[in-house]
């Protein structure tokens, strides 16, 4: 599959992430991702095509969608956002110290 440019199934999704299909069936219809862990929403979000946790791959994606989904964002899934994206530069900086 084209992941980010098709819709995916729930075995789809289950199937790139490693996750089982019930556990994809609820994150899809959460509305947040407050019940969600950082490895199984990094899973997920990878599954479907979006890496969250790779800076230059995060730097690509909001280009070329212009920034929409994170417009589109419950405010709940933009505090997850900005806490996944303060731990891989907070990770880099240690990392290069």
């Amino acid at each position: 599959k084209n992941h980010g440019t098709e819709w995916m199934s729930t075995r789809d999704i289950a199937f790139a992430s490693g996750l089982s299909r019930a556990a994809v069936g609820k994150i899809q219809v959460q509305t947040h991702w407050n019940k969600c862990g950082i490895e199984t929403a990094h899973r997920f979000s990878v599954a479907c095509g979006v890496n969250l946790l790779s800076l230059s791959e995060h730097r690509r994606f909001t280009r070329r969608r212009k920034l929409a989904y994170l417009q589109a964002l419950a405010p709940a899934q933009r505090r997850l956002h900005d806490k996944l994206v303060a731990i891989l530069l907070s990770s880099r900086k240690q990392s290069s110290a």
